[in-house]
């Protein structure tokens, strides 16, 4: 049996005010029976499986073999995240670059400087063959690039490529409608002098065909009404994306990726209503016509330079915008074909994000080192909601044609502005022990703009204290105290 990020023990036992929490999680426990394959089995705080330890798997490309590792699973198909569209992590409320918990990944021993477009998302686009070695962190350090993962997951690639590569995957989807959906991606990456580049794109369909019954029975167990619904979406994802790593000189290095990809998703619904209370049987057909849009793109770069006393000084930064759109339009349809429309709904949301973080990481003496830096985050979402619906009145081109329906806050704009200075601390106690210590201000305004206005300011202090012990080099004890 494997054991990974296992939390025996999650409380949340104090709340102060309204906003403010303590979390106590103590105990994580990370354990792995399938330990003959790795390379090193002393007191390290990291467990290295070299690419030797996948060639039974004959795995294509970095996500297969990180996803072979026990206790690991990271990503999905074509390198999406999340429900698998580009875009999906910006629009899960996560604020920033802060660590968060569970697997974090590196190549090369960096964080790649996006969010949308990140190192999840870049292993499907490098070759297995590319691979010295998968290095599995459970300690921390100031020369870590990501913070608050349970683990780190540090993909190595071979220093010097021969050649460039090319890698190519052609898939097709089939579904029991009999409609059948191409798609494929292709990767082309390598090394020229100090520049590593990967460039890749891809197409992946998400053909949806649904078939709905529904019953409804009233009180005293007598039907009311019975519909049927079919609903057919044609969905395919289209991906650029791009990374780019050049070393300037022995000191300085810097990283820029670029992202671009489509996710429209038009749906048709054809809907049959019975009404069946009293027995009376009577039909009713609707289709709606639900065309759909969802554009997204980043780019992102950082900049590192490495002072002769081993000091570090890091900025970075990440813009990206997800424009998403989406226009329901409902008709009844009569007996000799024809349709009225009765419904006008259209939705749109742009979501755009910008952020810049600068930190200096020293050390102070041996197992000690402090990083200090601020963050600057931007966030704008503008979304606007319009309703047209059958009836008299004056009717509108705007809203389909309908007459207007007046919404509260239809038309809206948020916008954060948020400051974050941070002092991370980090004591390597012994071999097998570490500890974390990280002291974090943030403070923000929101301004609402629009139909309504709103604006508040916050300030949190969260310090957080991260203990490891590492009882054997595959069980380890953690130790979570944050505010």
């Amino acid at each position: 049996m494997t054991f990974s990020k296992l939390e025996l023990i999650k409380n949340y036992f104090m709340t102060i005010g309204s906003k403010s929490r303590i979390l106590l999680l103590m105990v994580a426990l990370i354990a792995s029976s399938d330990i003959s394959a790795q390379d090193n089995v002393g007191d390290d705080s990291a467990v290295i499986y070299p690419a030797s330890y996948f060639a039974e798997y004959a795995p294509v490309t970095a996500l297969d073999m990180i996803n072979r590792i026990p206790g690991m699973s990271v990503g999905n198909r074509s390198g999406s995240s999340g429900d698998g569209s580009p875009g999906s992590n910006a629009g899960r409320g996560g604020r920033g670059l802060g660590g968060g918990g569970g697997t974090q990944v590196m190549i090369n021993g960096k964080r790649t400087a996006g969010k949308n477009n990140n190192a999840q998302t870049q292993l499907v686009r490098i070759n297995a063959d590319q691979i010295d070695y998968i290095e599995i962190i459970r300690g921390t350090g100031g020369d870590l690039d990501v913070r608050g993962g349970t683990q780190v997951a540090n993909v190595v690639l071979y220093e010097q490529l021969s050649k460039t590569s090319l890698s190519y995957e052609l898939l097709g989807d089939y579904y029991d409608n009999g409609q059948s959906e191409p798609g494929g991606s292709i990767s082309y990456g390598g090394q020229s002098g100090d520049l590593n580049f990967l460039v890749s794109a891809a197409a992946e369909p998400r053909y949806e065909s649904r078939d709905a019954q529904e019953i409804s029975i009233l009180g005293d167990l007598s039907l009311n009404d019975q519909i049927l619904e079919d609903r057919i979406r044609e969905q395919t994802t289209y991906t650029l994306s791009t990374n780019l790593d050049y070393q300037i000189n022995d000191s300085a290095s810097a990283r820029f990726n670029a992202l671009y990809a489509e996710n429209d998703d038009p749906t048709i619904i054809d809907r049959l209503t019975i009404d069946m209370l009293g027995g009376a049987n009577t039909q009713s057909w609707e289709r709606e016509d639900i065309p759909g849009t969802k554009n997204t793109w980043e780019i992102g770069g950082d900049f590192e330079y490495r002072f002769g006393n081993g000091s570090r000084f890091k900025m970075l930064f990440i813009s990206n915008e997800n424009d998403n759109a989406n226009t329901r339009e409902r008709y009844d349809v009569l007996e000799d074909g024809s349709e009225t429309k009765n419904l006008y709904l259209d939705m749109a949301s742009v979501l755009q994000e910008r952020i810049v973080r600068g930190s200096y990481t020293m050390d102070l003496f041996d197992g000690k080192d402090l990083e200090m830096g601020i963050e600057r985050a931007q966030t704008i979402l503008d979304f606007s909601l319009k309703l047209g619906l059958a009836g008299s009145g004056a009717t509108s081109a705007s809203h389909g044609g309908l007459v207007p329906v007046n919404l509260g806050n239809a038309n809206t704009l948020v916008e954060e502005i948020r400051y974050e200075p941070f002092a991370i601390h980090n004591w390597r106690i012994n071999p097998r022990m570490s500890l974390e210590t990280s002291l974090v201000y943030e403070t923000s305004e929101i301004e609402q703009t629009g139909d309504l206005y709103n604006k508040r300011d916050f300030d949190f202090f969260k310090p957080k204290l991260d203990y490891r012990f590492d009882i054997t080099p595959q069980l380890q004890l953690r130790a979570l105290i944050e505010k």
